[in-house]
């Protein structure tokens, strides 16, 4: 059994099994990681409001057949309109590995979706839509992992696995 004290932000949160939740974290030293939190969803929970989607934590976590939330504690938020954001973090980054820039990013910012595409390798300098061709970009799909122009994405508007690419200058 190791234990670990970090920094995190909350990706997401899950119910699981009667009481408990599952969190999705990306902390400074591990990485994004998902950890039970036992207890998590009782009305008791002293857990339970420091781990909500987009809240900075100071965390122990121990780490035992998977990872388990010991202690956690509110240090500061993120804006609701990075949810799109953090949506693609969690979903393009692979567990366990720790990526110094993207928690700097997080930490610091300035948090946007063309800064968090360019760490992970998504880089809209140069793509263009998958579809036409254009250079005009409105829209990542997390899906397939491509660019999309306005005219191209407009089915896609209210899907959750496209995100709005703001423009460069941002």
């Amino acid at each position: 059994m190791r234990e670990y004290s970090t920094e995190g932000v909350v990706l997401d949160r899950v119910s699981s099994r009667e009481a408990d939740l599952r969190v999705t974290l990306y902390t400074r030293d591990l990485g994004k990681i998902i950890a039970k939190v036992k207890s998590g969803r009782a009305i008791t929970s002293k857990l339970a409001p420091h781990l909500e989607p987009l809240n900075f934590v100071r965390l122990r976590i121990i780490e035992k057949n998977g990872f388990q939330v010991v202690d956690a504690l509110r240090s500061g938020r993120l804006e609701r309109s990075q949810i799109p954001i953090i949506s693609a973090i969690s979903a393009l980054t692979s567990e366990a590995d720790p990526d110094p820039e993207i928690w700097s990013l997080l930490e610091r910012g300035p948090l946007t979706t063309v800064s968090i595409l360019s760490i992970l390798g998504f880089d809209p300098t140069f793509a263009t839509c998958i579809s036409c061709g254009s250079e005009k970009l409105a829209r990542f799909s997390i899906s397939d992992l491509s660019y999309r122009c306005a005219s191209c994405s407009g089915g896609e508007m209210g899907n959750q696995y496209c995100i709005e690419v703001t423009p460069l200058a941002s």
